[in-house]
């Protein structure tokens, strides 16, 4: 019996603290790639733990995101696929707040349907992209027309390789 209770302390305790990942969603506010991205960021790690705080941790975040960009009169969020649920945190916060601006979304995965139901009901835009090559458009840095899906790219391979963003 001793063993029994050992061994599921052992199985828990790994799938408990196990498994990192980082969700980050990027907002570029009102057009303006030029700006530093307002970013948000939520770490899980293991099951258990994320299935009893990932709640708080992604509303927490959704919060944070609504206060820096809730005065623009648009943002574009960049995601790569496992910031799903973060990103939805996101947007029923500002479907909560009756957000007036523009939201446009791009998401480096396949489409989330739950994504697409709060982005339908709002008239918001969301576009999926299997890579950042595909994403059309240039955006203006430095007084050069970069293409959008570089810069996007950079972003989110910066992030994952230790950048660090402002709070």
């Amino acid at each position: 019996m001793k063993k029994l209770i050992l061994a599921l302390f052992i199985v828990l305790g790994v799938l408990s603290f196990s498994s990192s990942r980082i969700s980050c969603v990027f907002g570029f506010r009102d057009d303006n790639y030029e700006q530093h991205p307002v970013v948000e960021v939520v770490e899980t790690t293991g099951a258990i733990k994320n299935f009893l705080f990932g709640f708080k941790q992604h509303s927490d975040a959704a919060k944070r995101m609504y206060k820096k960009i809730e005065n623009s009169r648009k943002v574009e969020f960049a995601i790569a696929k496992y910031s799903e649920r973060l990103l939805l945190e996101i947007l029923k916060k500002l479907d909560k707040k009756k957000y007036k601006g523009k939201v446009e979304i791009i998401e480096i995965g396949d489409e989330n349907k739950d994504i697409r139901e709060i982005v339908s009901r709002n008239g918001w835009i969301y576009n999926t992209y299997s890579s950042t090559e595909e994403i059309p458009g240039t955006v203006k840095l430095s007084g050069y027309e970069v293409n959008k899906g570089e810069v996007i790219q950079k972003f989110l391979r910066n992030y994952i390789n230790g950048w660090k963003h402002d709070q």
